[in-house]
């Protein structure tokens, strides 16, 4: 039998609504720091999501509109909307999905070790988990972030350093994901996935079929969890779940 002793968690969309409300607002507002005539709106920027981490969105979106800027312009932009996220989340404006604050504290009353997975930066994840779950280093043991990788998902080298640093192997862990890139990530590094999906997904059912979970979010006993695919345990996803799905139940 495998155990389990560690989730890795994804967290923008996946831990809490940050892309849509938090990081596109904050896009939109440091483009008009710097003066640029830019203004992603919802479909614009769930089309950018393809691309991961936020100062490739800067320069993809800048080719397609023929302003192509340079990394070093796109990093400082993406510097300053870093600020203006973080100043985002400590106004209490962004919250997290249902269940997630639920299994969060289940996996710590059972010792279960727990990293943030992340294209995002480090800065913006502490500020998230310290101002919605708790102190980040009580709840975490670690975290990968876009600083500490060359290649961002779909490229699976931020879980193979993960595992790496909590010191564990692929049957022991499972990642909780919110996207096809994350889903992809974790695959390639062999980690069994669970894809929490989101209101602005537009990909459908089947592309998330190598999941071993598919549902509309973690539930609690008032938020119901509907599940697309994998096997139902409990009317939510809690720690017996996600024990099934190393051992195939």
């Amino acid at each position: 039998m495998n155990e389990l002793k560690c989730v890795f968690w994804d967290l923008d969309g996946t831990i809490a609504d940050t892309e849509i409300y938090g990081h596109r607002c904050a896009f939109n507002k440091t483009f008009k720091d710097f003066g640029l005539n830019w203004n992603w709106d919802v479909d614009t920027y769930i089309e950018l999501l393809k691309y991961a981490g936020g100062k490739n969105r800067i320069i993809e979106y800048s080719k397609t509109i023929n302003q192509t800027i340079n990394i070093k312009k796109a990093s400082l932009v993406h510097k300053i909307k870093t600020s203006n996220y973080c100043s985002m989340l400590k106004e209490g404006s962004i919250n997290l999905r249902p269940g997630v604050l639920r299994l969060i504290k289940e996996l710590k009353l059972h010792n279960i070790k727990q990293w943030i997975v992340t294209t995002s930066s480090k800065l913006a994840a502490r500020d998230l988990i310290n101002s919605k779950i708790g102190l980040f280093k009580y709840y975490f043991d670690g975290i990968i972030s876009a600083e500490d990788v060359h290649l961002l998902k779909p490229n699976p080298e931020a879980y193979l350093l993960a595992m790496q640093k909590a010191n564990i192997k692929p049957q022991n862990v499972l990642a909780i994901e919110d996207s096809i890139n994350g889903l992809k990530s974790a695959l390639q590094a062999d980690i069994n996935c669970v894809i929490t999906l989101t209101e602005w997904n537009r990909e459908s059912l089947s592309s998330f079929k190598e999941a071993r979970l598919v549902v509309n979010h973690l539930g609690d006993p008032i938020h119901k969890t509907m599940f697309y695919h994998g096997n139902k345990v409990n009317n939510f996803v809690d720690i017996d779940t996600l024990k099934s799905i190393l051992n195939n139940i």
